[in-house]
């Protein structure tokens, strides 16, 4: 066999190991990151409209009852922001969304309009706005994404 021969063969093996690198085998299980995006988009999409229409058990039902540390303390918050506005709207801009295996990141600046309960004669008809950047991380537990934990501004349970 000719020296030709020898780094063809070489090449030839090199080039199919690394495309075999790059192949995911279906059969072995593929990850699908926009089926994840879109997954994880939906918990946050789901969190937004449980918190405009005060839904708060299924609301808490997106949170990871395992992981989200004092779960009780920020249900009891958001009942507090439930029973003391009403009339609340979330807006979301700037999203960033970050998926890997298992794990998620959504950062967005949330803005949040309310009509307190108790206002004084003066504000009788003023909405309230907050505002804030909040990142969301979420993680797969068996085949649902839960939130594990929110940083930042604290728009949920103000």
């Amino acid at each position: 066999m000719g020296k030709f021969n020898l780094h063809r063969i070489i090449l030839v093996t090199v080039f199919c190991g690394l495309l075999s690198s790059f192949v995911v085998n279906p059969v072995a299980g593929s990850y699908d990151v926009n089926g994840e995006k879109a997954e994880v988009k939906r918990v946050i999409d789901q969190m937004e409209r449980y918190y405009e229409r005060r839904k708060l058990t299924r609301f808490m039902s997106l949170f990871s009852r395992r992981k989200f540390s004092n779960l009780i303390s920020f249900q009891n918050a958001v009942q507090n922001d439930f029973n003391m506005n009403r009339d609340i709207r979330l807006r979301r801009t700037s999203e960033r969304l970050t998926v890997s295996k298992g794990m998620a990141v959504h950062q967005a600046t949330w803005q949040k309009q309310y009509m307190p309960m108790i206002v004084s004669p003066h504000e009788a008809s003023r909405m309230k706005r907050v505002s804030g950047t909040v990142r969301i991380y979420l993680e797969k537990e068996g085949k649902a994404w839960k939130i594990i934990n929110i940083q930042g501004y604290p728009i949920f349970g103000l």
